[in-house]
């Protein structure tokens, strides 16, 4: 994740939505 730099909002918004569902189920 964190190998890309420059990176759409898009793209961090999905990647903390995803982070924070699997916390959630975890």
């Amino acid at each position: 994740m964190l190998m890309y730099t420059c990176t759409n909002s898009r793209d961090i918004s999905v990647t903390v939505q995803v982070l924070i569902v699997r916390g959630v189920l975890v």
